[in-house]
């Protein structure tokens, strides 16, 4: 009798560590370290008091350009093409159709292979940055992300893409 408990807690407690190793990886589908999808970090860059603030303005600079300006980060070090690919895969499962536009400006850093990407994605539109504006912002915060200042280059770049060009104001009405 004893032999037959101690087995079935065995059996219990061997289930109970299976599902509690298993619940990160279902968490981690479609979901950012922030909570928001224009700031997932997951490579660790942001400190707790700066995410907030990167957040803050990545949501304020979306709101003011109609878009979706975002930031992700990994560690994986991904060659060129395959940081475009993981722009491209995060732009499609985490942005597009989770807002009222579905269109972004993703900045994408790979801080292993000191790779970083800034792609749009604007289905349907012809109103995307051309490849000289997108390498002007790369340009523009690869210093602060080479000296670390990783929260300055991310709002840095919030606020270029909201000042770009005027093309993703929102039109006025004019009675």
């Amino acid at each position: 009798m004893r032999r037959s408990i101690k087995k079935s807690l065995l059996l219990v407690m061997s289930l109970m560590l299976v599902f509690t190793f298993s619940i990160p990886v279902f968490a981690a589908g479609g979901t950012t370290t922030s909570g928001s999808m224009l700031l997932d970090d997951q490579a660790g860059l942001l400190t707790s008091t700066e995410a907030p603030q990167v957040l803050e303005a990545l949501e304020k600079a979306s709101k003011d350009s109609n878009c979706n300006i975002a930031v992700a980060t990994t560690a994986d070090g991904y060659n060129e093409s395959a940081i475009q690919n993981y722009s491209a895969n995060y732009y499609a499962t985490t942005i597009q159709g989770k807002s009222e536009t579905n269109f972004a400006v993703l900045l994408t850093v790979d801080i292993s292979s000191r790779k970083v990407d800034v792609a749009t994605y604007n289905p349907g539109s012809k109103q995307n940055l051309n490849q000289t504006e997108l390498d002007s912002i790369r340009e523009s915060v690869t210093s602060d992300l080479t000296n670390g200042n990783y929260a300055k280059a991310f709002t840095k770049y919030a606020d270029m893409i909201s000042r770009a060009r005027n093309i993703f104001r929102r039109p006025r009405n004019i009675i």
